[in-house]
């Protein structure tokens, strides 16, 4: 099976919440379809269509679930926390958040799908960092061409252009760390329980339309199709159900 064709196996499990199982048409050792996936996609994506997932007070449901996993490990009790309870305020001490990270195994994936999401919040923050860093990296290149106008030797030039490229790299890395330590290491700031747990509940609910509701069928066909172009860097208006994936899309 081809690099691309399992790339897209995982990346219609991840985003729509599937499992592909020996029902799938590549285990059926056919040519496969773009018409034949959807068509497995949606049977998947009904069978996760429960009462309970579609029901108006799931939300609510996960928001319990939630508080009391945060309760459990910031050690309060569940009735204390409401959706406005900032994150921080649970977990004042970062060693009580980092146990709920490393302990909550049933749990993690979707939380650090969650926190990704809601990393948006800091989307500001991150913004005014990374112009500093363009600032930083910018302000250290004209380094060289100094160099080259003091008349320095080829050696000073070239020790001056590869101190650049590794202090650039440092700069970078030292951002994109402290991003990865603070969000594994602390709770995200100004982020709510209620948020989180409603993170968590689009994240459960990925497989339906945004309102919540169950996709229809053209939006399936549609969804199949984007995540497919993106794989293979095509328009999705190039790609049609009637297309074999090996043979019309060169996926080998």
């Amino acid at each position: 099976m081809g690099l691309e064709i399992t790339k897209f196996m995982i990346a219609l499990e991840d985003e729509l919440d599937i499992r592909l199982d020996e029902a799938s048409p590549f285990e059926a050792e056919t040519e496969v379809t773009v018409g034949m996936m959807v068509d497995y996609v949606e049977r998947k994506i009904r069978e996760k269509e429960t009462a309970e997932v579609l029901a108006v007070d799931y939300p609510q449901k996960v928001f319990e679930q939630t508080a009391t996993i945060l309760a459990q490990f910031a050690e309060v009790p569940t009735n204390v926390i409401a959706p406005e309870t900032l994150l921080t305020d649970l977990f004042p001490d970062p060693t009580r958040w980092r146990d709920m990270r490393q302990k909550n195994n049933d749990g993690n994936e979707e939380m650090d799908v969650a926190l990704n999401q809601l990393a948006d919040f800091e989307r500001i923050y991150k913004k005014s960092q990374r112009t500093l860093i363009l600032v930083q990296i910018s302000a250290m290149l004209p380094v060289p061409f100094v160099l080259y106008l003091l008349g320095c030797s080829r050696t000073t030039i070239l020790v001056g252009i590869i101190a650049y490229i590794l202090l650039s790299a440092y700069v970078v890395w030292r951002y994109y760390r402290s991003q990865f330590y603070k969000s594994r290491r602390f709770p995200p700031d100004d982020v709510t329980v209620g948020q989180f747990a409603e993170a968590i509940t689009a994240h459960r609910r990925r497989f339906l339309a945004p309102d919540g509701s169950p996709m229809t069928r053209s939006a399936i066909e549609l969804r199949v199709i984007e995540i497919l172009a993106d794989i293979i860097a095509v328009k999705p208006n190039d790609i049609m159900l009637t297309d074999s994936l090996v043979q019309d899309l060169k996926m080998g």
